[in-house]
């Protein structure tokens, strides 16, 4: 039955995990036709990492497929981004923005002494 099987092959694993030896690794290893096994074992090892690895490719072509198709609109998404956050920014990088306030204060000083000339002159 399908729980027998299934019940034998958590024990075998339980026992190599635990011992580190199994009874049908050993039953192999003593089997005159032991080199059949091996090569089983090699073929299905070497198929399934060449497997895996034509799964990886193929998932980073698609990857690729798919970043290239959108690159154009990504690129001026990015730009628009830029701009937007340029827009907000000072002209001054950020030491010399410090100076931004007093030159302010002079600036509204300044215009303050003006109006007080002008409304002298009149």
């Amino acid at each position: 039955s399908g729980g027998d099987s299934v019940a034998s092959w958590l024990a075998a694993l339980t026992e190599v995990w635990l011992t580190g030896e199994s009874a049908a690794l050993a039953c192999a290893r003593r089997s005159p036709q032991k080199w059949v096994a091996w090569w089983f074992l090699l073929f299905f090892s070497l198929t399934t990492v060449i497997l895996i690895l034509n799964m990886l490719i193929a998932q980073m072509a698609k990857t690729f497929d798919t970043v290239w198709e959108m690159r154009t609109s990504s690129f001026l998404h990015s730009r628009a981004q830029i701009i937007q956050k340029a827009r907000t920014m000072s002209l001054a990088p950020p030491p010399l923005n410090l100076l931004g306030l007093p030159a302010a204060a002079v600036l509204v000083a300044a215009r303050a002494v003006l109006r007080c000339f002008k409304s002298f002159s009149r």
